[in-house]
């Protein structure tokens, strides 16, 4: 596909080229595709970026690990494909994905009431999520026993014995090639039924999301040389088609893995019923299904306390409302990859400062994810993932707070790295009650390998 032809609505290089004028914040060079830093020189310049909040910088350092985990510019499969699961890893298997999904309920969806005043609509469609690593992370979690209950069980004890202080709690440390990605999906059935994601307005809710909702049919344009779903009729611009997102057909054992998962947590937590049910009866239908990637988190080891970058599907990337989050993004990105916007941060607290803890700290979010929770749309990645800690904390803490390490929080607790999937897969799989997005381990999962 003509990589001038579109965004899901006629996107082109020159009107992108226009958007990093405007903005005057944009790079002109093309991206050397390096994943991670090479050296201490690279986490130097990431750091500095950080410390000076230069927004250009960060956003370029941002497209530049988007193109090179998607290969958003060649249209093969993304990189992360054959990565691990953090299914696997949490049990010490070290198994390639080789493009098998293995989707799970997005807990955060689920915390208390949050179901009634959701911001956005899947009045049709199901959000999954996966919780991936990159390989070096992947074999770094399982070298140092990082995912075994009974080895941070012994850190977290002699810690205890040693009177050790909060700021000194913490596992040992993954290497800075080290990627972890939270990708979210929409479970699309074929036929006549078609999923919806759309905007439902809400005074505290920002722009980057659709302001109207959109159907998404299965099916795919005349031109989609890749995908095996029926060929669209004619679309009104309410609707969109599979080939306006990175899309996946459901296998039969990825159906049954996620319909294993999701008899567990019926069995143990009734309040659940409103959002699985209704996806286990799609599940168990003769109807083929379709996974859209609306979404994802992406947090990499280049400095020490992580970076973090999420990107979400628009439709509509040339809106007026959406051009913060579509700046820098290099006009050679191909579709269905240049449909998704992007927002970044590098630090909990800058442009602000312990001098103003009045002022709110770097908001960063995904409106498919944080946007559907209370608080979320002033939330910051960081925020809630320095809470990420063994044994899972129960506590309910603020989810755009501040937290420092060496809080009380951690009396008891020794801090994961950030990785919540850590925390609450060593944690056996306990449900937390944490108020911000929820750790990627599954309770009580069938294995099938």
């Amino acid at each position: 596909m003509s990589q001038e032809k579109k965004g899901s609505r006629g996107i082109t290089i020159i009107q992108l080229a226009a958007i990093g004028a405007m903005f005057g914040i944009c790079g002109g060079s093309a991206l050397s595709h390096q994943l991670v830093p090479s050296d201490e020189q690279d986490e130097q310049k990431l750091i500095v970026s950080r410390d000076t909040q230069d927004i250009k910088a960060i956003r370029d350092h941002a497209w530049q690990l988007f193109e090179s985990i998607t290969n958003a510019t060649n249209g093969n499969a993304p990189a992360w494909d054959n990565w691990n699961s953090a299914y696997d890893v949490l049990r010490g298997h070290l198994i390639p994905r080789n493009g098998v999904h293995e989707f799970e309920i997005p807990r955060q969806l689920l915390a208390g009431a949050q179901a009634k005043s959701l911001s956005i609509k899947f009045s049709k469609a199901q959000p999954l999520q996966e919780v991936i690593y990159n390989p070096e992370l992947a074999a770094q979690i399982v070298s140092l026993g990082l995912y075994d209950h009974s080895k941070l069980q012994s850190l977290n004890g002699d810690y205890d014995r040693r009177h050790t202080a909060p700021s000194e709690r913490n596992v040992p440390p993954v290497g800075r090639h080290s990627i972890a990605l939270k990708l979210i999906w929409l479970v699309i059935p074929a036929g006549e039924t078609a999923g919806e994601v759309g905007h439902r307005p809400l005074d505290a809710f920002p722009a980057p999301a659709p302001q109207k909702d959109y159907d998404i049919l299965a099916c795919v344009e005349a031109d989609d040389s890749v995908s095996d779903a029926p060929k669209c009729p004619k679309l009104n611009e309410n609707q969109v088609s599979l080939s306006a997102f990175y899309h996946h057909q459901i296998a039969d054992s990825e159906r049954q893995f996620l319909i294993n998962d999701i008899d567990a947590e019926l069995s143990k937590q009734e309040q659940h019923l409103l959002y699985e049910a209704p996806l286990l009866n799609l599940l168990q239908s003769n109807s083929k299904l379709y996974a859209v990637l609306i979404g994802f988190h992406v947090a990499t080891k280049e400095i020490p306390d992580w970076t973090w970058t999420t990107f979400w599907w628009h439709p509509g990337p040339l809106d007026a409302s959406t051009q913060e989050y579509v700046s820098c993004r290099p006009p050679h990105i191909s579709h269905p990859w240049n449909n998704y916007l992007m927002d970044a941060t590098l630090s909990m607290l800058t442009p602000y400062s312990k001098l103003k803890p009045q002022l709110t700290p770097k908001i960063c979010f995904n409106p498919y994810l944080e946007g559907q929770q209370a608080g979320g749309t002033q939330a910051n990645c960081m925020s809630c993932h320095r809470q990420a800690a063994f044994p899972v904390a129960w506590k309910l803490p603020k989810p755009g707070e501040y937290w420092s390490g060496d809080q009380v929080l951690f009396l008891d607790n020794t801090k994961t790295d950030y990785l919540w999937s850590l925390a609450r897969g060593a944690t056996d799989r306990v449900p937390t009650k944490i108020a911000c997005p929820s750790p990627s381990g599954v309770t009580n999962r069938a294995d099938r390998r």
